[in-house]
C-alpha cells in the first residue's frame, strides 16, 4: 500500500553548528595590521591602567626600579583586569580587542576557524605570557622572540602557539 513508513523518523541530516569558511580559506592578518591594533590596544590599555599605577605605591617603587614581587603580580593581575574590562565582551561574542575590530581582524582557533572561548584568549594568550615576562632573564628574550615569531609563514606569535590560536582578516 505505501512505500514509506509514516512513523519513520526524518532523514534530514542535522548540523550541530553554523557552517563556517574552511580553515584553509581564511586570510591571515596582515603584519603591519596586526601592529597597528597593538598600539590601538596598548594607548587603550595604558589610558586605564596609569591611573591606578600612579596612585599606588607602584609607581614610586617603579620609578627606583624597586619593584616588589607583590607589586608585580598585583599589576598582572590589574592588567588583565583592564584587559577584561575594555575587551571582554568583544573577545567572547567576536573574537576581537577593541584594537582589532577597529583594524577588522579577529582571534580564532587555528584547528577549526571557531572563535576561541573567553577564558582560552585570557589564560591562554594574555596570561601565560604575562607571567613567564615576570621571570627575570626571561622575560626580556620572551619580549624580544613572542613578536619576531610574526615573521614565520604562519603569522603565529608565541601567545597564538600556547593557544592554539590564529588572527585572521575579517571579510566584509
Amino acid at each position: 500500500m505505501y512505500d514509506q513508513n509514516p512513523y519513520a523518523p526524518p532523514a534530514a541530516e542535522i548540523l550541530d553548528r553554523i557552517a563556517q569558511p574552511d580553515v584553509e580559506e581564511t586570510e591571515l592578518a596582515g603584519r603591519g595590521t596586526r601592529l597597528l591594533a597593538a598600539v590601538i590596544d596598548g594607548v587603550l590599555m595604558a589610558a586605564l591602567f596609569f591611573p591606578w599605577a600612579f596612585f599606588t605605591p607602584y609607581w614610586e617603587e617603579a620609578m627606583k626600579g624597586e619593584v616588589s614581587m607583590a607589586y608585580q603580580a598585583q599589576g598582572v593581575i590589574v592588567g588583565l583586569l583592564v584587559y577584561l574590562v575594555l575587551n571582554g565582551y568583544h573577545l567572547a561574542r567576536h573574537g576581537q580587542t577593541l584594537g582589532k575590530r577597529v583594524m577588522g581582524i579577529r582571534i580564532v582557533s587555528a584547528h577549526d576557524g571557531q572563535i576561541l572561548p573567553l577564558w582560552k584568549v585570557l589564560l591562554l594568550r594574555q596570561l601565560s605570557v604575562a607571567l613567564i615576562a615576570q621571570i627575570p632573564w626571561i622575560g626580556p628574550i620572551l619580549g624580544l622572540v613572542n613578536p619576531l615569531l610574526i615573521f614565520r609563514e604562519d603569522r603565529r606569535c608565541l601567545h597564538d602557539l600556547i593557544a592554539g590560536s590564529k588572527v585572521i582578516r575579517v571579510s566584509d
